[in-house]
């Protein structure tokens, strides 16, 4: 049984996200022992958690330590060894930056004693960073040897808990794919081989390099090169010392982009959010027992190998006996598990099973962990062509309208019970069979195995799903609505039946203008009562969309069409003209127009897909023969991407600065990045902090210069003129953000999104895109001004 009183240590914990796990592990009654280099505010520290939290003496503690210094860390251990006997868990949180700033500038930019950040001053702190070799030494002193000088002196003391755990805290820059160096990256990422030594032999080759000026040339990173670096490696000693110590739970976590002194409180999320997920891995269940249910194959199977791995005593359950013992015998032959995996029959679709297997864990363990339900069936009788055929119409890939579904899965009445009752019935006979076990735990889990297929889209489902008064009972008739209807007209004919229960249902249409971005960003925008001006090249289309939108009720605003093509500078004009006496001002840009700029067909550009998701070697593909890019098509290219955004941004700037609260949106790519451009020169002039409109021309010309000549290649460019043409989006939007400071300027990649340009191959619905687009226009007034966003989160450029 678990121990009854818990102990913990938490390094950096005087503020910031230190200060919330504390707080938050004291909450759950561990003694929790706050640390920090400077004795006075870390007094202080614990003095603001007892008044605000009520924390007794026996609760909150304080220890000075200086994670850089091997005596200090020393006199902790020995304080705890003499204080409590035993650690039971150890938050290495204490981390620095590596780089130094101009003090007025931070407090500038953190908004000073408000902690509101400040965006428009965030480029006088970029420049004013500075890296030095001790500032960068002093950052793997901390992060990474601080990390590991606290494992190695705290092991003794936490091999004595019952269920010691350790947390590593870390960043999503120290990823691997975030060094380019080969060489450093193969040592890492070699899991078998990995040593403390191997590990500090690529430390001392970065701070090598660091010191001769030879950083960007090796492959590290250019930007906090220290922090991210050191980050990478406490990532690797992670599994070093997880891998030695099989009896310690170890593990690393991101807690996101926080809002600390770290980051110049810049960050998205406050210290207490995300402090929570690491707590959660502080308060890991101890090594089970844990259930998988449909666990003798494929993902069930992983989920109770990796269980195992950590430790963590499995009971993996299958329908079919000898199958499940199977499954077993594979698993315990692989080796490298540290926790007991056992066998169990289980048919989740049967209650006598389920309490069966209930029955089994009450007399073997008393309580249960952790629940993972993956247990599930798909419904319909098909074969491995035809479950190709699904994924590639959902994909888009494919006209889902021109395939005969019924020659591509058969499924009936009986088949559409059986997957109610095990994917729905069965998951829900597990929990309430389950849950008196789970409550015995000191930290129960509940994982539901699902489906981005279960995503609530259609009215019928959604009216009744999304509720927050919701109750099993209406869901349960939910699904005995479904059954019926389904039993009466079989799931070709479902769609039809729902049509003709709710008629105010819309149909849905399939016409190209409207599946774009562009016309779902009209859409959203008028329906918060905004005047919205659609916009497009052809006259006909541009009629059609709007009437198009004007028969649909929902929209609140006013929508008014105007011609308008961004490479013509006369048609940008009299558009201006016309929000000028229309409107006299104008609160809202979206720069969406774009242009791929080679000829492709959709074959093709699911092949550059493939290759995206690493599916497919691009070594191997002949691209001259998947598509044609003339130098006409890219210059139209630049154009339109680039050039129509400037022409337009250039045209309205006086409208828009008529506007309290003006907006501009620059719908950009993920393959505007700079890592993706390879000419060291252009990435050089794009990434530049004194970047103008003439550098940006400069590299646009040279691109098309060479494009011409047809050195693209020799020249370090990419093969698209499309990914040159967002790179310069996003370096104008830059721009434009520091020349406008009284403007929200940003650019943003709205995700893969399923849309002509991408002949239909995207992941997205335009509609999804959209939300992305129409987020950024509802920043607040203090929000942020001249960054990039990817999937909603800011990226590098």
């Amino acid at each position: 049984m678990a121990e009854s009183k818990r102990y913990a240590v938490v390094t950096g914990s005087n503020k910031g996200i230190g200060f919330e796990i504390v707080r938050q592990l004291a909450s759950h009654g561990i003694t929790v022992v706050l640390t920090a280099r400077d004795e006075k505010r870390g007094l202080e520290a614990v003095q603001k958690l007892k008044e605000s939290d009520g924390f007794s003496d026996d609760i909150l503690l304080f220890h000075q330590l200086d994670v850089s210094d091997s005596s200090s860390v020393a006199s902790l251990a020995e304080f705890i060894k003499n204080k409590f006997g035993r650690l039971d868990i150890l938050v290495n949180n204490a981390g620095v930056a590596g780089v130094e700033a101009d003090a007025e500038a931070m407090k500038a930019a953190a908004g000073g004693e408000s902690r509101d950040p400040k965006w428009d001053k965030w480029d006088a702190l970029q420049s004013s960073l500075t890296k030095t070799y001790e500032s960068t030494v002093q950052c793997f002193e901390i992060n990474y040897f601080g990390t590991r000088r606290m494992i190695e002196a705290f092991i003794p003391l936490l091999q004595r808990s019952q269920s010691p755990i350790v947390v590593n805290v870390s960043s999503t820059v120290g990823l691997l794919k975030n060094v380019n160096n080969e060489w450093a990256k193969g040592i890492l990422s070699d899991v078998d081989n990995l040593t403390e030594e191997r590990v500090d032999e690529v430390v001392n080759a970065f701070l090598k390099d660091f010191k001769e000026g030879n950083i960007e040339a090796n492959g590290w990173p250019a930007t906090f090169s220290a922090y991210t670096v050191s980050k990478v490696i406490v990532n690797a000693y992670t599994r070093v010392a997880a891998k030695k110590h099989k009896d310690i739970k170890i593990n690393c976590v991101c807690p996101g982009y926080i809002k600390t002194d770290l980051n110049f409180q810049t960050g998205m999320l406050t210290p207490a959010e995300g402090a929570e997920s690491i707590v959660r891995l502080a308060l890991l269940p101890e090594d089970g027992p844990s259930v998988v249910t449909g666990a003798n194959k494929g993902i069930g199977l992983e989920v109770v190998r990796q269980l195992a791995y950590n430790g963590i005593t499995a009971v993996l359950t299958a329908r079919d006996e000898k199958r499940g013992h199977d499954a077993l015998k594979k698993l315990k032959e692989s080796g490298n598990l540290s926790g007991d995996v056992i066998f169990h029959q289980l048919d989740v679709a049967d209650s006598s099973s389920v309490a069966s297997l209930a029955e089994f864990i009450k007399a073997q363990f008393g309580r249960l962990d952790i629940l993972v339900n993956n247990a599930g069936v798909l419904g319909v009788v098909t074969d491995g062509d035809g479950f190709t055929t699904v994924v590639r119409a959902a994909l888009g890939e494919m006209d889902g309208s021109k395939i005969n579904w019924d020659e591509v899965m058969t499924q009936t009445y009986e088949l559409a019970v059986n997957c109610m009752r095990t994917n729905y019935y069965g998951a829900k006979r597990m929990i309430e069979a389950f849950i008196p076990l789970l409550q015995l735990s000191q930290s129960p889990r509940i994982v539901n195995v699902s489906s981005e297929a279960g995503i609530l889209k259609q009215n019928v489902v959604l009216t009744n799903l999304n509720k927050s008064t919701l109750q099993k009972e209406r869901v349960n008739e939910v699904v005995h609505e479904f059954l019926k209807d389904f039993k009466e007209a079989a799931m070709n004919a479902y769609t039809r039946i729902v049509a003709k229960k709710q008629p105010n249902m819309k149909k849905k249409k399939t016409v190209k203008i409207y599946q774009r971005i562009g016309f779902e960003v009209v859409r959203q925008l008028a329906s918060q009562e905004i005047t919205v001006v659609l916009t497009a090249r052809d006259e006909k289309r541009g009629l059609d969309a709007l009437h198009k939108l004007k028969e649909s009720s929902d929209h609140s605003g006013d929508i008014i069409f105007h011609q308008l093509d961004v490479a013509d500078s006369s048609s940008v004009a009299s558009l201006a003209e016309f929000i000028k006496a229309q409107f006299g001002r104008l609160d809202i840009l979206v720069n969406n127009a774009g242009f791929i700029g080679v000829i492709t067909d959709g074959n093709s550009f699911t092949t550059a897909r493939r290759i995206h998701a690493g599916e497919i070697d691009g070594a191997r593909v002949n691209w001259d023969q998947m598509m044609s890019q003339t130098y006409e098509l890219a210059v139209n290219c630049m154009q339109t991407n680039y050039y129509g955004a400037r022409r337009m941004i250039e045209a309205l700037i006086p409208f828009l600065q008529l506007s309290q609260s003006p907006r501009i949106v620059n719908v950009s790519s993920v393959l505007g990045k700079l890592e993706i451009i390879p000419s060291e020169r252009a990435k050089g002039i794009l990434s530049n902090e004194n970047l103008t409109e003439e550098s940006v021309d400069e590299v646009v010309n040279e691109f098309l210069k060479e494009f011409r000549e047809g050195s693209l290649e020799s020249k370090g460019w990419p093969y698209s003129a499309y990914s040159v043409s967002k790179a310069a989006l996003n370096a104008y939007t830059r721009i434009v953000a520091k020349k406008q400071p009284k403007m929200k300027v940003n650019c943003l990649c709205p995700g893969y999104v399923r849309t002509d340009l991408t002949f239909h191959t995207g992941i997205l619905t335009a509609e999804e895109g959209a939300e992305r687009i129409v987020r950024l226009v509802q920043l607040p007034d203090d929000g942020p001004s001249g960054l990039f966003f990817i999937h909603g989160e800011v990226s590098s450029f």
